[in-house]
């Protein structure tokens, strides 16, 4: 699969699972990506920011793919290694977004990163495809979009 590397990512993403066959994919990432905004500046990396590493991650992929094995692939992306702590909350980053959050603790929070992903790979896998599932459009259990 060819799709052009100096693309800006969301374009990038999209056209990656237009060409991977999984277009379905585009709005549960979409809502993961903004559930990361604001959070860019404090990457160690780059390649840490949602919108780069996933679309880094889909460059990897080829097609044909099932749903389970797009969702395991961004359940192990690195942004899943950072935390962001207020004095009495964990946030998670699948119920709700980076900046309400924050606001949410008036801006005291730390952040920092850790060596596992939060949540686990396998529970930010079954939330990515419930997302899939919510738009009532999936390869699981043989229904293809």
């Amino acid at each position: 699969m060819h799709v052009e590397k100096s693309q800006p990512d969301s374009s990038r993403i999209s056209l990656l699972l237009s060409a991977l066959g999984a277009a379905r994919w585009i709005k549960p990432i979409r809502a993961l990506i903004e559930h990361f905004d604001g959070l860019d500046d404090y990457f160690d990396s780059a390649d840490d920011i949602p919108k780069r590493a996933i679309a880094q991650v889909l460059g990897s992929l080829e097609h044909p793919l099932t749903d389970e094995q797009i969702a395991d692939a961004l359940s192990h992306l690195d942004c899943f290694t950072y935390r962001v702590k207020s004095p009495s909350a964990l946030w998670n980053p699948l119920e709700q977004s980076f900046q309400e959050f924050c606001a949410e603790h008036n801006d005291h929070v730390q952040i920092f990163q850790w060596d596992v992903e939060y949540p686990e790979p396998a529970v930010i896998k079954k939330w990515l495809l419930g997302q899939i599932n919510t738009d009532g459009c999936s390869e699981i259990g043989g229904r293809k979009c």
